[in-house]
């Protein structure tokens, strides 16, 4: 037997370990992670991804649905607190305007909320 043919074949068993090992023996544990648990400047990033679908789409029942995910409070005060962290850590002026255009169409449900609470 070549020395290639054996060391290919050390090289095969190798693989057939691990792989043996990271699927039967340990294989990975993956948590149940929720949007709410993202740190602010991912949550930043989410509202600015749910206004440019917004943006693409002028679908607003979507992307509150979207937004209502990120957390329990009300949406435009999840935009305000986005926005405030975006000017903050000095997001492109682009994407602030595109936040800040997508605020304001969230306003007639804002009122909307306000009015029907008791």
């Amino acid at each position: 037997m070549g020395r290639w043919i054996r060391f290919f074949i050390v090289i095969m068993i190798g693989v057939g370990l691990a792989l043996v090992y990271s699927w039967l023996i340990a294989p990975a544990q993956y948590d149940e992670s929720s949007l709410e648990k993202l740190r602010i400047d991912f949550k930043t990033d989410y509202v600015l991804m749910v206004a440019e679908a917004y943006q693409l789409d002028n679908d607003l029942n979507l992307a509150t649905t979207r937004l209502e995910k990120i957390d329990d409070r009300p949406i435009e005060v999840i935009v305000k607190q986005a926005l405030l962290f975006a000017r903050k850590v000095d997001y492109a002026e682009n994407d602030i305007n595109l936040m800040e255009s997508f605020l304001k169409a969230l306003q007639p449900i804002a009122s909307q909320s306000m009015n029907s609470t008791p």
